[in-house]
């Protein structure tokens, strides 16, 4: 009986140990696993590529004696530091983890490049380049899959209790819920006015793991609220008010205050951010256009072979105010306008539709031809002239129209700041799903909060966005 107990003991001990070490190290464990994967799918690669040529590839046993210590150190260094990020044990968003593990396999290409150089290495470095590209796509996906299984077993999900009033409480849950990668769940949602106790309403929730607090306008309550759920230590998270409030302002904290300074720069995008922002719309541009330059010429083919000009050309307004001829390829009937005024007249509600947000779910001026080009978004290819010439950029604001400048009220300065882009925080959050409100929220956003990372989180969320075809129409 006593030996059965402890066997009893020792394996719910196991467990426990085992529950604490997926929770803690798993995504550790996964990205170890990618890394590796990625260096022997950049080996096969490379080794298909040489065959197709003739030519012959070392040994992987080879590789992995001249290459193996190199790898292992630099993968054990960039874990370090992805954990020093806050990468498995913080509940970061997904889109500042996978910019720290962007970054640190960039480092890691860095590292191993420089090992293998102060050791006079025979390795390829192509190998140390494809492995280290491979790594973070490869990273990304094993890391999504992981937290679909852990959190469909309620592995590494957090229970969240809300005090907040009807609409910062809405908000806060709606903010929660669009990262997944958070891993909260909501429980509850209770207004703060009704709390008058606070032990009884933290014992109405046992396993509470956060408590968020939205605040409003007058947060008197909350912050009374606040300080007794410090008391009763609580991990809390807080919402503050923060309409208007740009990401990128500089926070200084005051010795003795609880009060904080936000510090709002008036230069948008600074000078040298903006040379660098150019010079990667140029590079990428025409690196694109050299890939897709054949089927554009396909495409503008089957454009006139549907009657009239292969491109359309609109004005729209850029940097500055300035207005420039926008280019895409046709998609529309040569009668457009005509038939655009006789489908307004039709209908009220079509005309409302048209003056709510510019856009027509089943537009009558479309082409079959030019309905497929616009679903693919294959319509806006020739835009990269534009990004060559100046007129664009690769992410930014919607190009829009001088009547469209209305709608931007007090925040068309933020509008004008910047060059229109061919892709944009619009374009991957529903494009034409979305009301002309939310699009001119989302356009100012993002100049207002404009980094380098947020460039490349749009261009990576552009692929899914026209894959999916999700607001294309």
């Amino acid at each position: 009986m006593g030996t059965s107990r402890f066997q009893l003991l020792l394996s719910a001990a196991s467990e426990e140990f085992c529950a604490s070490l997926t929770r803690s190290h798993l995504r550790l464990i996964v990205d170890l696993a990618s890394f590796f994967f990625a260096s022997a799918i950049a080996y096969k690669l490379i080794e298909i590529v040489l065959n197709v040529f003739g030519g012959t590839y070392v040994s992987w046993s080879r590789i992995i004696d001249e290459r193996g210590a190199a790898f292992a150190l630099t993968s054990l260094i960039i874990v370090a530091w992805l954990y020093l990020k806050g990468d498995y044990h913080q509940k970061l968003p997904f889109w500042d983890s996978t910019k720290n593990l962007i970054y640190g396999c960039l480092v890691a290409l860095l590292i191993e490049g420089f090992i293998l150089y102060a050791y006079k290495s025979d390795v390829s470095r192509l190998l140390t380049f494809v492995t280290w590209m491979i790594a973070p796509l490869l990273a990304m996906a094993a890391r999504a899959l992981e937290r679909r299984i852990s959190h469909a077993r309620g592995v590494g999900l957090a229970s969240v209790l809300i005090l907040g009033r009807e609409v910062s409480a809405i908000n806060a849950a709606r903010l929660v819920s669009s990262d997944p990668h958070l891993g909260l769940s909501v429980v509850g949602q209770v207004d703060p006015a009704d709390v008058d106790d606070i032990l009884t309403l933290l014992n109405g929730y046992p396993d509470l793991d956060y408590v968020l607090v939205a605040m409003s306008g007058s947060d008197e309550v909350e912050n009374r609220l606040i300080q007794q759920l410090r008391t009763q230590g609580v991990d809390l998270i807080v919402v503050p008010v923060s309409n208007g409030v740009a990401s990128g302002m500089e926070v200084r904290y005051l010795l003795g205050e609880e009060s904080i300074l936000l510090i709002d720069k008036i230069e948008v995008v600074p000078r040298l951010n903006r040379l660098a922002k150019r010079a990667f719309d140029v590079i990428v541009s025409a690196l694109i256009l050299s890939v897709v330059g054949l089927p554009m010429l396909a495409v503008a083919w089957a454009v006139r072979r549907d009657g009239g000009p292969a491109t359309f050309s609109h004005e729209r307004i850029g940097l500055g105010g300035r207005a420039f001829k926008c280019i895409k390829f046709r998609s529309m009937a040569t009668n457009a306008d005509e038939m655009l005024q006789a489908y307004l007249d039709s209908s009220e509600e079509h005309r409302q539709a048209w003056e709510k947000s510019r856009k027509l779910k089943d537009d009558p001026r479309v082409t079959p031809l030019g309905r497929f080009i616009r679903k693919t978004t294959i319509d806006e290819l020739p835009q990269l002239i534009n990004v060559l010439r100046g007129e664009m950029s690769l992410v930014g604001p919607r190009p829009v129209t001088q009547g469209e400048l209305d709608y931007y009220g007090n925040t068309v300065s933020f509008y004008t700041s910047v060059r229109p882009g061919l892709t944009g925080l619009w374009q991957v959050s529903g494009r034409s799903d979305l009301s002309y409100e939310q699009r001119v929220r989302l356009d100012t956003w993002y100049v207002r909060n404009w980094t380098p990372w947020h460039d490349v989180a749009i261009l990576l969320k552009t692929v899914p966005a026209v894959l999916f075809r999700k607001g294309a129409y």
